[in-house]
């Protein structure tokens, strides 16, 4: 995505913390600096960072890359982001999220289930 999408992306998710609204934000984010300003954010409104990541096998990943044939994504750019998320994930917990939760598999995902407040585990 460009610049100008992130930066649009980050003016309504400001505009939705201010208000106290749940914010959530679809993205790969599998570098830490693509997480650092979305944690910034968040800390600037004093709102929770809760991950969700979605820790599946590359081959998963691949197979629904070539189902989706209006994406123009090569298979490096999934492997590549795999290899990210790996690297990343043993630290994703220390950089300031209040929650970290990884989902395996197509079951983990089809049975999450997000609630806020008093209701959460």
């Amino acid at each position: 995505a460009s610049a100008d999408a992130f930066e649009v992306l980050r003016l309504i998710a400001g505009k939705r913390l201010r208000r106290g609204r749940l914010t959530v934000i679809d993205a790969t984010s599998v570098q830490r600096e693509s997480r650092r300003s979305l944690l910034a954010l968040a800390a600037q409104d004093r709102s929770p960072a809760v991950a969700i990541v979605l820790n599946l096998p590359v081959e998963t990943c691949l197979g629904r890359l070539q189902a989706r044939p209006d994406r123009l994504v090569g298979p490096q750019v999934v492997e590549k982001q795999a290899a990210d998320l790996v690297d990343g994930l043993p630290g994703l917990a220390d950089e300031g999220f209040e929650r970290v939760y990884v989902l395996y598999n197509k079951e983990d995902i089809d049975s999450a289930q997000v609630l806020r407040g008093d209701s959460a585990p």
